[in-house]
């Protein structure tokens, strides 16, 4: 095999699309395979006359965008693994986009009608890309908005249909047992009798309907997904309640698989990874042995990549007290931070902002709907004075009314009614204003805070943190991306971001601010140690010169 072949070769193995393919099919693959390297903002030149190739991404990062008659659609932001191309041959029907490099990349390219003979010829690579399209219609999804741009989905499954069949024989039964009604109906001797027992056959047949339609909607929005860096479970009922729970990889004890008498004999079971403080359980899927096992290997994995790095930091603390660089240049003195003037604009929009970045600090506070729950009586109650003065004035003027007089009309409530109101509708806002979530570099922070009252604060550092919980329950919170995430410290009490807007959002800045901690203090950790392990080790040094220096003998 040429040179150039035997690197594709290599390429190949390490790519998810040609997973499970054996030495002679990736050998057939490289055959009609070709290496295509661009530089970072370079776009890839896809013809316009036919099927696009297809091209996997070895390594690099590319960003994707639709091109529509309506306008440019992008599309999340393809690494390694990922694949575009070959719509035709995949899809059944062809796309237009462009593709621009965002880092230097490797692309693999192979031809739309040798990549259709190479899916005829070998079914495991079919069954590959069909995996990771599914993949791609999920991250496309809302309830996918939570995953961070390098963050890697290596697979996300729901319940097993199955499953479906045998949550459906309840309703089924229920339909059965509508028969009995309709029998006394034909038996019946009576108008009365027949006509309630139609009624009662007919409202057992809606509520089997109903029941059915409702475990059909539970079984499509249940998915279990599983990132390099953690499990997710998704919970969700449309325009009722949707909730997801989590745990980072680091967090997980052990895994176990449990079936039941039906999943052992159609296929399915559950997957349970024990994390310190709760369970996330993947319900009735499809080969949860194999589901095990890959979590298994991602969470030693991780901690083999953690090792893997403090040795690499660890030499860099040796290469740089052997070797030590030049110190840099003093850096100039900052500037004096220059004054400037806030826009009324920009200062209404921070007072009423429910999701403010200062530094490293993220703060958060509850939905708007909050705030309008609150000072909707005030608000209607200013209207409705302000309503009525303007209605009186007019007649006043009119000269339909003798009383009171203009100035009484108008100062009446603009010194008497509206002050109260006004401070009635300050009061709620200051309150919501008060109740804020914070997100620092170190921990998490709920601080609650009445006008003229108490404040209260708690806080807990995000090491502490285990498990994640987001719930969004009712057809407002759904409609209008709001609810709370729950945050488990290992403590008896729980912290929650109650009801504060896109707590996707939210749950994925508390991910990125621990595993951005993690990263710094085990790099911290190394650090110290290898400064302990290097002292130590010029004490040996300076000790074995003194031992092997030779000593003056005396004189005779």
């Amino acid at each position: 095999m040429p040179e150039d072949k035997a690197t594709i070769v290599i390429l190949l193995k390490g790519l998810k699309p040609f997973e499970g393919l054996s030495d002679e099919q990736l050998a057939l693959v490289a055959s009609v395979t070709n290496l295509l390297e661009i530089k970072e903002g370079q776009g890839v030149d896809l013809p316009s006359d036919r099927d696009y190739p297809f091209y996997a991404v070895a390594t690099g990062k590319v960003q994707k965008t639709l091109q529509s008659w309506r306008k440019e659609k992008p599309v999340w932001a393809l690494k390694k693994n990922d694949f575009f191309g070959a719509d035709v041959a995949i899809l059944g029907s062809r796309r237009i986009y462009t593709v621009v490099a965002l880092k230097p990349t490797q692309l693999l390219t192979i031809e739309a009608g040798q990549l259709a003979t190479l899916l005829r010829m070998i079914p495991r690579l079919k069954e590959n890309l069909r995996t990771i399209l599914r993949t791609y219609k999920a991250l496309q999804s809302r309830r996918f908005d939570w995953v961070t741009e390098d963050e890697e989905i290596l697979l996300v499954t729901n319940k097993h249909p199955a499953y479906l069949f045998v949550a459906l024989l309840g309703p089924l039964a229920l339909a059965w047992s509508s028969l009995l009604p309709f029998m006394v109906n034909l038996l019946s001797p009576t108008v009365a009798v027949s006509l309630v027992a139609d009624w009662l056959g007919i409202g057992i047949l809606i509520a089997a309907g109903l029941w059915a339609a409702w475990t059909y909607v539970d079984f499509i929005n249940d998915y279990y997904v599983v990132t390099d860096g953690r499990v997710v479970e998704i919970e969700s009922v449309v325009g009722l309640y949707s909730n997801r729970e989590e745990a980072p990889l680091s967090a997980i004890k052990n895994e176990e698989v449990t079936t039941s008498f039906f999943g052992r004999m159609l296929g399915f079971g559950s997957v349970v990874s024990h994390a310190f403080m709760g369970d996330i359980r993947f319900e009735n899927i499809a080969e949860p042995a194999k589901v095990r096992d890959l979590i298994t290997s991602l969470r030693k994995a991780a901690a083999g990549q953690a090792v893997a790095a403090d040795r690499v930091t660890m030499a860099n603390l040796v290469r740089r007290r052997i070797n030590p660089p030049p110190p840099a240049p003093p850096a100039p003195p900052a500037p004096p931070p220059a004054k400037t003037r806030i826009p009324l604009d920009q200062r209404l929009q921070k007072a009423f902002s429910t999701y403010i970045i200062e530094g490293d600090t993220i703060t958060y506070r509850k939905h708007l709907l909050v705030l309008l729950r609150h000072v909707a009586a005030p608000s209607l109650l200013i209207v409705a004075v302000l309503g009525l003065a303007t209605w009186l004035y007019i007649l006043r003027v009119g000269g339909q009314i003798d009383f009171p007089s203009p100035v009484a009309i108008i100062l009446t409530p603009l010194f008497l009614i509206l002050p109260p109101l006004a401070f009635w509708w300050g009061w709620h806002y200051v309150d919501w204003s008060n109740d804020i979530y914070r997100i620092t570099a170190d921990k998490i922070i709920d601080s609650e805070k009445k006008p003229l009252g108490d404040e209260v604060t708690k806080s807990a550092p995000l090491e502490n943190i285990f498990s994640m919980e987001l719930e969004r329950k009712g057809f407002i919170g759904v409609v209008f991306n709001f609810g709370n995430v729950v945050i488990n410290t290992g403590t008896d009490s729980k912290f929650i971001f109650l009801n504060i807007n896109n707590p996707a959002r939210a749950q994925r800045d508390i991910y990125a601010k621990k595993y951005a901690m993690e990263q710094k203090r085990r790099t911290a950790e190394i650090t110290k140690r290898g400064e302990e392990i290097v002292d130590w080790l010029a004490a040996y040094h300076h000790v074995s010169d003194e031992l092997r220096r030779p000593k003056d003998t005396p004189q005779t």
